[in-house]
């Protein structure tokens, strides 16, 4: 591992993790393309995660911090209303977690890729939120339920939780914030468990700081950038860029790999 990896692996992941455009897929690419392995290092992959979990505080935490306020304010009424957005997170991450890891994740192949992104385009397309209008005080544990059951999606290898999540809050119509506030805070505790590893490893690894250091600024630039373009991309209901932008890698691995 060099500066060089750590450099183009902040930049691919951070990009590709906040647009839901398959980092998996990305990295499986890059090293095909170069004929390398030096972009599979899994433990330091799984450090971003840690990275992205500041990212989604850092854009949320207006969100994140009202939430809190509202839960302990002395209005009966909203804290009552509160508690239950609250526990609709927590269903929702719990089921989450516990159904990623209850189901197989296949590697990515030259055979299955172009299906599996195929797959994820009309996804991202279908995640578009344009009628969604139910606000959070509209929810029930009946829409946790779904929604937390989405990361069965993660089988296919190109999908991530917090697509799976979007997908699925369009599909139950809660609006567009609700549904973004909802998948982002979500995942934050699959992200810290599958972070773990590297974490420890960060710690017992006194020659890797600089890099991690480096990375960690660089991640996390990026991903408020990619997070913030993402959110104009639902809130303008143009999520269509990213399918078509699936839909021309697919073209090109056919093309490259025929």
């Amino acid at each position: 591992m060099n500066i060089i990896t750590c450099i183009i692996l902040s930049i691919i992941t951070s990009i590709t993790f906040f647009l839901n455009i398959s980092t998996s897929t990305h990295i499986y690419i890059l090293n095909n393309l170069f004929n390398t392995k030096i972009f599979t290092n899994q433990i330091f992959i799984n450090s971003f995660y840690l990275f992205f979990i500041f990212t989604i505080l850092i854009i949320f935490k207006k969100k994140f911090f009202s939430l809190i306020k509202n839960i302990i304010t002395k209005d009966k009424k909203k804290t009552k209303y509160y508690l239950k957005y609250l526990r609709i997170i927590i269903i929702i991450s719990l089921i989450n977690t516990i159904i990623y890891y209850l189901v197989p994740h296949y590697s990515n192949s030259l055979k299955t890729l172009p299906l599996s992104l195929t797959i994820l385009s009309i996804i991202i397309f279908l995640s578009t939120n344009k009628k969604g209008n139910r606000k959070f005080h509209e929810l029930t544990y009946f829409d946790s339920l779904f929604i937390g059951c989405s990361t069965i999606l993660t089988f296919i290898p190109s999908i991530n939780p917090l697509l799976c999540n979007l997908f699925f809050s369009k599909l139950r119509k809660i609006n567009q914030n609700n549904s973004l506030i909802i998948s982002f805070l979500s995942i934050i505790p699959l992200l810290i468990i599958k972070s773990i590893p590297s974490l420890i490893f960060i710690i017992k690894s006194q020659n890797y700081y600089l890099y991690f250091f480096l990375t960690f600024i660089l991640s996390i630039t990026i991903s408020i950038k990619a997070l913030k373009y993402f959110k104009y991309l639902y809130h303008q209901n143009k999520l269509y860029k990213l399918s078509i932008y699936i839909i021309i890698l697919t073209l090109f691995l056919l093309y490259w790999y025929r």
